[in-house]
Protein backbone atom coordinates (compact mmCIF):
# COMPACT_ATOMS: atom_id res chain seq x y z
CA UNK A 1 0.00 0.00 0.00
CA UNK A 2 1.62 3.86 -0.57
CA UNK A 3 1.86 5.99 1.57
CA UNK A 4 0.14 8.49 -0.91
CA UNK A 5 -3.05 6.99 0.69
CA UNK A 6 -1.80 8.28 4.22
CA UNK A 7 -3.15 11.87 4.44
CA UNK A 8 -3.91 14.33 7.27
CA UNK A 9 -1.40 16.39 9.26
CA UNK A 10 0.50 13.41 10.88
CA UNK A 11 3.85 12.33 9.27
CA UNK A 12 4.48 8.94 8.41
CA UNK A 13 6.63 8.13 11.73
CA UNK A 14 3.75 9.07 13.75
CA UNK A 15 1.06 6.81 12.02
CA UNK A 16 3.88 4.04 12.60
CA UNK A 17 4.19 4.70 16.17
CA UNK A 18 0.87 4.51 16.39
CA UNK A 19 0.37 0.89 15.22
CA UNK A 20 3.22 -0.19 17.14
CA UNK A 21 2.00 0.93 20.18
CA UNK A 22 -2.00 -0.69 19.16
CA UNK A 23 -0.03 -3.89 18.02
CA UNK A 24 1.83 -3.75 21.47
CA UNK A 25 -0.81 -3.71 23.28
CA UNK A 26 -2.98 -6.48 21.62
CA UNK A 27 0.41 -8.52 21.63
CA UNK A 28 0.34 -7.88 25.52
CA UNK A 29 -3.06 -9.09 26.10
CA UNK A 30 -2.93 -12.18 23.61
CA UNK A 31 0.67 -13.25 25.21
CA UNK A 32 -1.23 -12.95 28.49
CA UNK A 33 2.37 -10.75 29.87
CA UNK A 34 0.38 -8.26 31.16
CA UNK A 35 -3.04 -8.30 32.54
CA UNK A 36 -5.66 -6.58 29.92
CA UNK A 37 -6.47 -4.11 31.57
CA UNK A 38 -2.73 -3.45 32.57
CA UNK A 39 -2.09 -3.59 28.61
CA UNK A 40 -4.56 -1.64 27.60
CA UNK A 41 -3.65 1.52 29.91
CA UNK A 42 -0.16 0.84 29.31
CA UNK A 43 -1.07 1.54 25.54
CA UNK A 44 -3.11 5.00 26.00
CA UNK A 45 -0.13 6.03 28.30
CA UNK A 46 2.18 5.63 26.01
CA UNK A 47 -0.11 7.61 23.12
CA UNK A 48 -0.57 10.48 26.31
CA UNK A 49 3.45 10.44 25.75
CA UNK A 50 3.59 10.34 22.30
CA UNK A 51 1.70 13.82 21.74
CA UNK A 52 -2.22 12.98 22.16
CA UNK A 53 -4.20 14.77 24.34
CA UNK A 54 -7.05 13.56 26.36
CA UNK A 55 -9.68 15.41 24.65
CA UNK A 56 -8.17 13.59 21.24
CA UNK A 57 -8.53 10.82 22.84
CA UNK A 58 -12.07 10.86 24.84
CA UNK A 59 -13.15 12.05 21.45
CA UNK A 60 -13.10 8.25 20.01
CA UNK A 61 -14.65 7.03 23.21
CA UNK A 62 -18.46 5.69 22.44
CA UNK A 63 -20.56 6.61 25.38
CA UNK A 64 -23.51 5.09 23.77
CA UNK A 65 -21.96 1.90 24.27
CA UNK A 66 -20.63 2.44 27.91
CA UNK A 67 -24.20 3.57 29.02
CA UNK A 68 -26.20 0.76 28.17
CA UNK A 69 -23.28 -1.49 29.99
CA UNK A 70 -23.99 0.77 32.89
CA UNK A 71 -27.09 0.69 32.77
CA UNK A 72 -27.58 -3.00 32.25
CA UNK A 73 -25.43 -3.70 35.01
CA UNK A 74 -27.85 -1.73 37.55
CA UNK A 75 -30.58 -3.17 36.48
CA UNK A 76 -29.56 -6.59 36.23
CA UNK A 77 -28.11 -6.22 39.47
CA UNK A 78 -31.67 -5.52 41.19
CA UNK A 79 -33.47 -8.16 39.14
CA UNK A 80 -30.80 -10.95 40.99
CA UNK A 81 -31.80 -9.04 44.23
CA UNK A 82 -35.33 -10.01 43.66
CA UNK A 83 -34.42 -14.25 43.17
CA UNK A 84 -35.58 -13.85 39.13
CA UNK A 85 -32.41 -15.38 38.18
CA UNK A 86 -31.95 -18.20 40.93
CA UNK A 87 -35.12 -19.31 40.37
CA UNK A 88 -34.59 -19.12 36.33
CA UNK A 89 -31.73 -21.46 37.16
CA UNK A 90 -33.40 -23.59 39.16
CA UNK A 91 -35.82 -24.47 36.56
CA UNK A 92 -33.15 -24.36 34.14
CA UNK A 93 -31.97 -27.84 36.24
CA UNK A 94 -34.90 -29.00 36.46
CA UNK A 95 -35.87 -29.02 32.80
CA UNK A 96 -32.47 -30.63 31.92
CA UNK A 97 -32.99 -33.44 34.49
CA UNK A 98 -29.30 -33.10 35.34
CA UNK A 99 -28.11 -33.44 31.98
CA UNK A 100 -25.54 -31.19 31.39
CA UNK A 101 -25.98 -31.36 27.40
CA UNK A 102 -29.33 -30.88 27.32
CA UNK A 103 -29.12 -27.58 29.25
CA UNK A 104 -26.06 -26.32 27.01
CA UNK A 105 -28.35 -26.56 24.24
CA UNK A 106 -31.30 -25.19 25.85
CA UNK A 107 -29.23 -22.10 27.15
CA UNK A 108 -27.48 -21.47 23.86
CA UNK A 109 -30.99 -21.31 22.22
CA UNK A 110 -32.32 -18.89 24.61
CA UNK A 111 -29.52 -16.65 24.47
CA UNK A 112 -29.46 -16.44 20.70
CA UNK A 113 -32.89 -15.50 20.66
CA UNK A 114 -32.47 -13.13 22.99
CA UNK A 115 -29.88 -11.45 21.42
CA UNK A 116 -31.60 -11.36 17.86
CA UNK A 117 -33.78 -8.80 19.59
CA UNK A 118 -31.86 -7.07 22.44
CA UNK A 119 -27.78 -6.30 22.94
CA UNK A 120 -25.54 -8.68 23.32
CA UNK A 121 -24.34 -7.19 26.14
CA UNK A 122 -27.74 -6.84 27.99
CA UNK A 123 -28.11 -11.12 27.10
CA UNK A 124 -25.26 -11.90 29.00
CA UNK A 125 -26.16 -9.88 31.96
CA UNK A 126 -28.87 -11.48 31.90
CA UNK A 127 -28.61 -14.89 31.39
CA UNK A 128 -24.89 -15.44 32.55
CA UNK A 129 -25.48 -15.41 36.19
CA UNK A 130 -28.24 -18.03 35.50
CA UNK A 131 -25.68 -20.54 33.88
CA UNK A 132 -23.09 -20.07 36.37
CA UNK A 133 -25.25 -20.03 39.25
CA UNK A 134 -26.68 -23.80 38.05
CA UNK A 135 -22.98 -25.06 37.50
CA UNK A 136 -22.03 -24.11 40.54
CA UNK A 137 -25.30 -25.21 42.54
CA UNK A 138 -25.15 -28.55 40.60
CA UNK A 139 -21.54 -29.28 40.12
CA UNK A 140 -21.41 -28.80 35.98
CA UNK A 141 -17.77 -27.76 34.64
CA UNK A 142 -19.07 -24.04 33.94
CA UNK A 143 -16.36 -24.36 30.29
CA UNK A 144 -18.41 -25.51 28.09
CA UNK A 145 -21.81 -23.32 29.21
CA UNK A 146 -19.35 -20.14 29.43
CA UNK A 147 -18.40 -20.44 25.73
CA UNK A 148 -22.19 -21.53 24.91
CA UNK A 149 -23.41 -17.99 26.12
CA UNK A 150 -20.65 -16.46 24.30
CA UNK A 151 -20.89 -18.01 20.58
CA UNK A 152 -24.66 -18.42 20.86
CA UNK A 153 -24.90 -14.25 22.25
CA UNK A 154 -22.62 -12.99 18.96
CA UNK A 155 -24.44 -15.28 16.35
CA UNK A 156 -27.89 -14.52 17.19
CA UNK A 157 -27.04 -10.58 17.26
CA UNK A 158 -26.47 -10.87 14.06
CA UNK A 159 -29.91 -12.50 13.34
CA UNK A 160 -31.56 -9.08 12.85
CA UNK A 161 -31.32 -5.16 12.26
CA UNK A 162 -31.62 -4.70 16.01
CA UNK A 163 -29.54 -7.41 17.35
CA UNK A 164 -26.15 -5.88 17.41
CA UNK A 165 -25.52 -1.82 17.01
CA UNK A 166 -22.98 -2.79 13.16
CA UNK A 167 -26.54 -4.15 12.08
CA UNK A 168 -27.97 -0.92 13.19
CA UNK A 169 -24.79 1.13 11.55
CA UNK A 170 -25.35 -0.92 8.08
CA UNK A 171 -28.67 -0.93 8.17
CA UNK A 172 -29.14 2.67 7.80
CA UNK A 173 -26.10 3.08 5.89
CA UNK A 174 -27.42 0.63 2.89
CA UNK A 175 -31.30 1.23 3.05
CA UNK A 176 -31.80 -2.20 4.47
CA UNK A 177 -35.16 -2.88 6.31
CA UNK A 178 -35.99 -5.09 9.47
CA UNK A 179 -37.74 -7.93 7.44
CA UNK A 180 -34.48 -7.92 4.87
CA UNK A 181 -32.16 -8.70 7.85
CA UNK A 182 -34.65 -11.64 8.93
CA UNK A 183 -34.71 -12.80 5.57
CA UNK A 184 -31.14 -12.89 4.85
CA UNK A 185 -29.15 -13.40 8.13
CA UNK A 186 -31.47 -15.40 10.65
CA UNK A 187 -31.29 -18.10 8.31
CA UNK A 188 -27.34 -17.82 8.85
CA UNK A 189 -27.62 -16.79 12.32
CA UNK A 190 -29.61 -20.55 12.86
CA UNK A 191 -26.83 -22.39 10.72
CA UNK A 192 -24.13 -20.88 12.06
CA UNK A 193 -25.19 -21.62 16.06
CA UNK A 194 -25.99 -24.91 15.51
CA UNK A 195 -22.86 -25.85 13.85
CA UNK A 196 -20.73 -23.69 16.66
CA UNK A 197 -22.54 -25.58 19.60
CA UNK A 198 -22.63 -28.61 17.99
CA UNK A 199 -18.84 -28.49 17.60
CA UNK A 200 -18.75 -27.18 21.16
CA UNK A 201 -20.65 -30.50 22.62
CA UNK A 202 -18.30 -32.25 20.63
CA UNK A 203 -15.00 -30.62 22.17
CA UNK A 204 -16.46 -30.45 25.53
CA UNK A 205 -18.17 -34.06 25.21
CA UNK A 206 -16.30 -35.93 28.30
CA UNK A 207 -17.19 -32.62 30.32
CA UNK A 208 -20.79 -33.11 29.19
CA UNK A 209 -20.70 -36.71 30.30
CA UNK A 210 -24.07 -36.86 33.09
CA UNK A 211 -23.09 -38.09 36.79
CA UNK A 212 -25.31 -39.42 39.19
CA UNK A 213 -24.09 -36.82 41.59
CA UNK A 214 -24.95 -33.95 39.63
CA UNK A 215 -28.64 -35.09 38.89
CA UNK A 216 -28.78 -35.52 42.47
CA UNK A 217 -27.71 -32.00 43.24
CA UNK A 218 -29.37 -30.70 40.05
CA UNK A 219 -33.07 -32.01 42.14
CA UNK A 220 -31.76 -30.38 45.56
CA UNK A 221 -30.87 -27.45 44.13
CA UNK A 222 -34.61 -26.05 43.53
CA UNK A 223 -35.42 -26.83 47.26
CA UNK A 224 -32.39 -24.83 48.45
CA UNK A 225 -33.57 -21.59 46.77
CA UNK A 226 -35.17 -18.57 49.10
CA UNK A 227 -38.59 -17.51 47.67
CA UNK A 228 -38.16 -14.75 45.59
CA UNK A 229 -38.94 -10.94 46.61
CA UNK A 230 -41.75 -9.97 45.18
CA UNK A 231 -42.22 -6.91 47.40
CA UNK A 232 -38.82 -5.59 45.39
CA UNK A 233 -39.84 -7.24 42.49
CA UNK A 234 -43.14 -5.73 42.33
CA UNK A 235 -40.76 -2.14 41.76
CA UNK A 236 -37.92 -3.72 39.73
CA UNK A 237 -39.15 -6.09 37.21
CA UNK A 238 -42.10 -3.44 35.81
CA UNK A 239 -38.67 -1.17 35.03
CA UNK A 240 -36.44 -4.13 33.64
CA UNK A 241 -39.70 -5.04 31.25
CA UNK A 242 -40.01 -2.08 30.13
CA UNK A 243 -36.40 -1.22 29.11
CA UNK A 244 -36.59 -4.33 27.25
CA UNK A 245 -40.04 -3.97 25.23
CA UNK A 246 -38.32 0.25 24.91
CA UNK A 247 -35.08 -1.05 23.45
CA UNK A 248 -36.76 -3.17 21.37
CA UNK A 249 -38.83 -0.35 19.50
CA UNK A 250 -35.89 2.39 20.33
CA UNK A 251 -36.20 3.17 16.79
CA UNK A 252 -39.73 3.76 16.60
CA UNK A 253 -39.39 5.81 19.97
CA UNK A 254 -36.55 7.64 18.92
CA UNK A 255 -34.17 6.95 21.91
CA UNK A 256 -31.19 5.55 22.21
CA UNK A 257 -30.87 2.53 23.49
CA UNK A 258 -28.00 3.86 26.36
CA UNK A 259 -30.47 6.55 27.07
CA UNK A 260 -33.19 3.95 27.80
CA UNK A 261 -31.03 1.60 30.21
CA UNK A 262 -29.83 4.56 32.21
CA UNK A 263 -33.31 5.86 32.78
CA UNK A 264 -34.15 2.23 33.87
CA UNK A 265 -31.04 2.49 36.28
CA UNK A 266 -32.48 5.72 37.91
CA UNK A 267 -35.60 4.37 38.20
CA UNK A 268 -35.01 1.40 39.88
CA UNK A 269 -32.24 3.21 42.35
CA UNK A 270 -34.82 5.56 43.17
CA UNK A 271 -37.89 2.95 43.70
CA UNK A 272 -35.69 0.59 45.60
CA UNK A 273 -34.81 2.73 47.82
CA UNK A 274 -31.47 0.99 48.19
CA UNK A 275 -28.20 3.19 48.95
CA UNK A 276 -26.27 4.29 45.79
CA UNK A 277 -23.44 3.32 47.58
CA UNK A 278 -24.48 -0.06 48.53
CA UNK A 279 -25.40 -0.60 44.80
CA UNK A 280 -22.15 1.10 42.75
CA UNK A 281 -19.11 -1.38 44.37
CA UNK A 282 -20.58 -4.61 42.94
CA UNK A 283 -20.77 -3.58 39.01
CA UNK A 284 -17.91 -4.53 36.75
CA UNK A 285 -16.11 -1.06 36.50
CA UNK A 286 -12.99 -3.07 34.69
CA UNK A 287 -14.63 -3.87 31.86
CA UNK A 288 -16.13 -0.50 31.31
CA UNK A 289 -12.44 1.29 31.89
CA UNK A 290 -11.15 -1.34 29.41
CA UNK A 291 -13.47 -1.16 27.26
CA UNK A 292 -12.68 2.52 26.88
CA UNK A 293 -9.39 2.41 26.83
CA UNK A 294 -9.14 -0.42 23.45
CA UNK A 295 -11.62 2.49 21.91
CA UNK A 296 -9.12 5.32 22.53
CA UNK A 297 -6.71 3.17 20.68
CA UNK A 298 -8.21 2.69 17.52
CA UNK A 299 -9.67 6.36 17.99
CA UNK A 300 -5.66 6.96 17.43
CA UNK A 301 -5.20 4.32 14.50
CA UNK A 302 -8.55 6.68 12.56
CA UNK A 303 -6.94 10.20 13.96
CA UNK A 304 -3.67 9.50 12.53
CA UNK A 305 -5.49 8.63 9.32
CA UNK A 306 -4.60 4.89 9.21
CA UNK A 307 -8.41 3.84 8.60
CA UNK A 308 -8.97 5.97 6.04
CA UNK A 309 -5.51 5.06 3.86
CA UNK A 310 -6.58 1.43 4.22
CA UNK A 311 -10.02 2.39 3.10
CA UNK A 312 -9.13 4.13 0.08
CA UNK A 313 -6.40 1.84 -1.01
CA UNK A 314 -8.75 -1.24 -1.80
CA UNK A 315 -11.85 0.89 -2.67
CA UNK A 316 -9.15 2.69 -5.26
CA UNK A 317 -7.92 -0.65 -6.64
CA UNK A 318 -9.15 -3.75 -7.83
CA UNK A 319 -9.06 -5.36 -4.38
CA UNK A 320 -12.49 -6.19 -3.78
CA UNK A 321 -13.90 -7.06 -7.04
CA UNK A 322 -14.96 -10.53 -9.36
CA UNK A 323 -17.15 -13.55 -7.89
CA UNK A 324 -14.72 -13.89 -4.67
CA UNK A 325 -15.29 -10.55 -3.50
CA UNK A 326 -17.82 -11.15 -1.09
CA UNK A 327 -15.95 -13.93 0.50
CA UNK A 328 -13.27 -11.78 1.34
CA UNK A 329 -14.95 -9.20 2.91
CA UNK A 330 -16.88 -11.80 4.59
CA UNK A 331 -13.63 -13.26 5.91
CA UNK A 332 -11.62 -9.64 6.34
CA UNK A 333 -14.12 -7.92 8.33
CA UNK A 334 -14.24 -11.61 11.05
CA UNK A 335 -10.69 -11.19 11.45
CA UNK A 336 -10.01 -7.64 11.35
CA UNK A 337 -12.96 -6.78 13.81
CA UNK A 338 -11.92 -9.23 16.61
CA UNK A 339 -8.60 -7.14 16.52
CA UNK A 340 -10.43 -3.88 16.14
CA UNK A 341 -13.63 -4.09 17.75
CA UNK A 342 -16.69 -4.80 15.69
CA UNK A 343 -17.99 -0.79 15.62
CA UNK A 344 -14.92 0.39 14.92
CA UNK A 345 -14.24 -1.23 12.29
CA UNK A 346 -17.95 -1.61 10.78
CA UNK A 347 -17.23 2.21 11.21
CA UNK A 348 -14.11 2.42 9.27
CA UNK A 349 -15.57 -0.35 6.52
CA UNK A 350 -18.82 1.23 5.83
CA UNK A 351 -17.71 3.77 2.83
CA UNK A 352 -15.60 0.77 1.69
CA UNK A 353 -18.27 -0.91 0.88
CA UNK A 354 -20.26 1.14 -0.20
CA UNK A 355 -18.27 2.14 -2.64
CA UNK A 356 -17.65 -1.63 -3.43
CA UNK A 357 -21.30 -2.30 -3.52
CA UNK A 358 -22.10 0.09 -6.15
CA UNK A 359 -18.73 -0.46 -8.68
CA UNK A 360 -17.93 -3.77 -8.22
CA UNK A 361 -21.18 -5.39 -8.98
CA UNK A 362 -21.71 -6.67 -5.47
CA UNK A 363 -25.27 -5.02 -4.52
CA UNK A 364 -26.18 -6.01 -1.61
CA UNK A 365 -24.17 -9.00 -0.93
CA UNK A 366 -21.37 -7.13 0.00
CA UNK A 367 -23.51 -5.50 2.88
CA UNK A 368 -24.36 -9.00 4.24
CA UNK A 369 -20.90 -10.07 3.83
CA UNK A 370 -19.48 -7.33 6.43
CA UNK A 371 -22.57 -7.89 8.93
CA UNK A 372 -22.01 -11.61 8.88
CA UNK A 373 -18.20 -11.47 9.54
CA UNK A 374 -18.05 -8.49 11.87
CA UNK A 375 -21.15 -10.83 13.52
CA UNK A 376 -18.83 -13.65 14.05
CA UNK A 377 -15.29 -11.71 13.71
CA UNK A 378 -17.06 -11.24 17.94
CA UNK A 379 -16.12 -14.78 18.69
CA UNK A 380 -12.47 -15.09 17.47
CA UNK A 381 -10.81 -13.31 20.34
CA UNK A 382 -11.56 -12.88 23.76
CA UNK A 383 -11.92 -8.67 23.29
CA UNK A 384 -13.72 -9.13 19.83
CA UNK A 385 -17.06 -8.16 21.87
CA UNK A 386 -18.18 -6.83 24.79
CA UNK A 387 -20.04 -9.46 25.47
CA UNK A 388 -17.12 -11.80 25.83
CA UNK A 389 -15.41 -9.41 28.39
CA UNK A 390 -18.72 -9.31 30.61
CA UNK A 391 -18.82 -13.11 30.63
CA UNK A 392 -15.47 -14.16 31.17
CA UNK A 393 -15.29 -11.09 34.16
CA UNK A 394 -18.24 -13.17 35.42
CA UNK A 395 -16.65 -16.56 35.49
CA UNK A 396 -13.79 -15.10 36.17
CA UNK A 397 -16.12 -14.14 39.58
CA UNK A 398 -16.62 -17.83 40.33
CA UNK A 399 -12.98 -19.19 40.02
CA UNK A 400 -12.91 -20.03 36.47
CA UNK A 401 -9.84 -18.74 34.41
CA UNK A 402 -10.20 -17.65 31.06
CA UNK A 403 -7.26 -16.76 29.46
CA UNK A 404 -6.68 -14.97 26.06
CA UNK A 405 -5.11 -18.24 24.15
CA UNK A 406 -7.61 -20.45 25.92
CA UNK A 407 -10.51 -18.22 24.27
CA UNK A 408 -8.57 -18.53 20.89
CA UNK A 409 -8.57 -21.84 20.99
CA UNK A 410 -12.18 -22.20 21.48
CA UNK A 411 -13.55 -19.23 19.88
CA UNK A 412 -11.32 -19.57 16.80
CA UNK A 413 -11.88 -23.02 16.08
CA UNK A 414 -15.59 -22.05 16.35
CA UNK A 415 -14.99 -19.22 14.02
CA UNK A 416 -13.72 -20.69 11.61
CA UNK A 417 -16.49 -23.54 11.40
CA UNK A 418 -18.86 -20.82 10.98
CA UNK A 419 -16.55 -18.91 8.84
CA UNK A 420 -16.73 -22.30 6.27
CA UNK A 421 -20.62 -22.67 6.81
CA UNK A 422 -21.20 -18.48 5.66
CA UNK A 423 -18.96 -19.03 2.45
CA UNK A 424 -21.08 -21.92 1.81
CA UNK A 425 -24.12 -20.67 2.35
CA UNK A 426 -23.01 -17.44 0.47
CA UNK A 427 -21.82 -19.26 -2.53
CA UNK A 428 -25.30 -21.15 -2.86
CA UNK A 429 -27.32 -17.77 -2.08
CA UNK A 430 -25.88 -15.10 -3.32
Amino acid sequence: MGLEYLHGSQGVGEVFGVLGVFVLSIALMLSELMPRLKAMALGVSLLLLGGFTLEELFEAVDVGVLGLLLGMMVVVEFVKDVGLIQYMAARSVEISGGRPLLLMVSFSALVALASAFLDNVTTVLLVGPVVLATCDSAGFDPRPMTMAVIVSANLGGMATLIGDPPNVMIGLRASLTFNQFLSNMTPLAVLTTFASIAFLAFLYREELKPQPLQAERALRFRASLRDLDWRLGARVLPVFVGVLLAMALHERLGLEPASLALTGASAVLLLSRKPVEEVLPRLDWATLVFLAGIMMLVGALDRVGLLSAVGGYLSSRQVLHGPWAVHAILWASALVSSLVGSVPFTASAIPVISRIASSGGLGRSAWWALAAGVGLGCNLTVFGGAANLVMVRMAEGVGLRVTSGDFLKVGGTSTLLSLLVSSVYFYLRY
